[in-house]
C-alpha cells in the first residue's frame, strides 16, 4: 500500500478525498447558517448585556431632569386711560335784555316807589315827597342848562323824597331816595354819562372819594362818600351817595350819619329795596 500513496496517482486520489472533505464541512455549515435566518440576510450577534454580579440590584437610571414650567409671559401692559375731556367752564349767561320798563304803568305809580318811613326800622320823619317833573327840573339843575338836559334825555318825570330821624338815637341822620324816568335806554344813559351825571359835574357836591364806578346795582353804579369832623369833636358824619341805571331810569340813594352808623351796606339795603319795586314793571 505505501508504494500506492506515494504514488502520483496515490497522492492525487487523497488530495481529492480531502477536498471532497472539506467542502463537506463547508456546505454543512452553510445549512445550519440558513436554518438561523430564515430571511437570508447575515445576522449580527447581539452585544452581550451585562448582567448584575452577585445578585446586586441593576442601578437605577437617573430620572430625566423635571421640565421647568414656561416662563409666565408678563402681563401686556395696559394702555393709559384716556384722561376725561376738561370740563369747559359754564357759559355766561347772557346779561338780562337792557329793555324799557313800561313807563305808561309806572310813572303813575312812580310815588310807590320811593323810600319811606315805614320802610326803616327806627322812626323817621318825611320832609320832602314831591314829584320833580321836567318844569322844577330845569330850576333845580344847576350842572348845566336844564331844558337841553331834559332834550338830551328824553325825560318824563322824577320824584324825590327826604326824611329825618325822630330821635336822637344810635341811627343814620336822613336818607333821601331820587329817581328820574326817560322814555328810553339810551336817555338814560345819556343821563348817567360824565357830561351830565351830578356825581362828576355838581359843583355843590363834596366827596372825599368815589369808591366804585361798577358796583353791582342795575346796568350802571356809582359809589361815593364824604367824610367831615364834628368842630370841637373827634367824631366824624359820614354821607353815602349811590346812583345807579335800571335800565331807563336812574335811580340815588343818599344817607347822612354818625361814622359808625352808615356805611356802604346802609345805602346798598335801599337800592335793593327800590330794584325789587321797579322790577315789576319790566
Amino acid at each position: 500500500m505505501r508504494p500506492f500513496f506515494k504514488s502520483t496517482k496515490g497522492k492525487l486520489l487523497i488530495l481529492l478525498a480531502v477536498m471532497m472533505i472539506f467542502g463537506a464541512c463547508i456546505i454543512g455549515g452553510g445549512n445550519n447558517a440558513n436554518q438561523s435566518n430564515s430571511g437570508g440576510d447575515a445576522v449580527n450577534p447581539a452585544p452581550p448585556v451585562d448582567q448584575p454580579e452577585n445578585n446586586q440590584p441593576a442601578p437605577v437610571e437617573p430620572e430625566p431632569p423635571a421640565e421647568e414650567p414656561p416662563a409666565e409671559e408678563p402681563p401686556a401692559e395696559e394702555p393709559p386711560a384716556e384722561e376725561p375731556p376738561a370740563e369747559e367752564p359754564p357759559a355766561e349767561e347772557p346779561p338780562a335784555a337792557d329793555e324799557e320798563l313800561n313807563t305808561t304803568r309806572l310813572v303813575p305809580a312812580l310815588k310807590n316807589i320811593m323810600l319811606r318811613p315805614e320802610d326803616l326800622k327806627e322812626e323817621y320823619i318825611m320832609q320832602n315827597d314831591k314829584e320833580v317833573d321836567n318844569t322844577r327840573m330845569i330850576s333845580q339843575i344847576t350842572w348845566g342848562d336844564g331844558r337841553v338836559y331834559n332834550a338830551a334825555t328824553s325825560r318824563i318825570t322824577g320824584w324825590n323824597t327826604y326824611m329825618e330821624r325822630a330821635q336822637n338815637i344810635f341811627a343814620p341822620f336822613s336818607f333821601r331816595t331820587r329817581v328820574e324816568v326817560f322814555e328810553t335806554v339810551e336817555g338814560a344813559k345819556t343821563a348817567f354819562s360824565d357830561d351830565w351825571l351830578f356825581i362828576y359835574n355838581d359843583e355843590n357836591l363834596d366827596l372825599s372819594e368815589i369808591l366804585s364806578t361798577d358796583c353791582d346795582y342795575g346796568q350802571e353804579c356809582v359809589l361815593a362818600y364824604y367824610e367831615e369832623n364834628i368842630a370841637g369833636t373827634t367824631d366824624f358824619n359820614v354821607y353815602y351817595h349811590l346812583v345807579f341805571r335800571y335800565h331807563n331810569v336812574t335811580v340815588y340813594v343818599f344817607s347822612r350819619g354818625l361814622e359808625g352808623t352808615v356805611d356802604e351796606d346802609t345805602v346798598y339795603e335801599i337800592a335793593d329795596l327800590m330794584i325789587s319795586r321797579l322790577s315789576e314793571y319790566e
